[in-house]
């Protein structure tokens, strides 16, 4: 009744979702090493929010997005530094993983993303990895995601989404 989302990692997961019917608002780009060219296909169809993995990307986004006329919703995908307890291949959260900001980093970050143009600064997005048989990593990751809001918010950003990912085992 609600409706799919998706969540799409290059320009051709954005059009597949858009051709099979997912509404634009519904659409997370997420993923490294996004391009100028699918930061402006995102922009120019419309999405919820980008997952930037950091402050490089942002100030890419924004690059794109003033010399558009748009202002981009974003969110950095936070590194929480939890362990996912599955294989190391496909673990993402820890330290130690190359996704995301990490979590002390993160309040600069936002800062940083706050003060360019072109930007919405609206969400937080973690993943730690994908298999989890336990939900304890889970419970981890999003207190510490939980934390993390709460600073940013006192901070003065009006975050109003927080992505927390997938990865249970099935």
């Amino acid at each position: 009744g609600e409706g799919p989302g998706g969540d799409v990692l290059s320009s051709g997961d954005y059009r597949r979702a858009r051709a099979a019917g997912i509404a634009a608002e519904k659409i997370v780009f997420s993923g490294v090493g996004k391009t100028a060219a699918e930061m402006r296909l995102a922009l120019e169809g419309g999405l919820c929010q980008f997952n930037l993995e950091s402050v490089a990307e942002a100030e890419m986004l924004s690059e794109v997005a003033s010399s558009m006329g748009l202002t981009a919703p974003v969110g950095f995908r936070v590194n929480p530094d939890v362990e996912a307890g599955s294989h190391a291949k496909i673990s993402t959260g820890a330290a130690h993983n190359k996704f995301g900001v990490p979590i002390g980093d993160a309040p600069d970050a936002y800062r940083r993303a706050g003060e360019l143009p072109g930007l919405d600064v609206q969400g937080v997005a973690v993943h730690i990895g994908s298999q989890l048989t336990s939900l304890e990593p889970l419970e981890s990751a999003f207190a510490k995601l939980g934390e993390l809001i709460g600073a940013l918010r006192s901070a003065g950003h009006d975050i109003r989404i927080a992505d927390l990912g997938g990865g249970l085992g099935v």
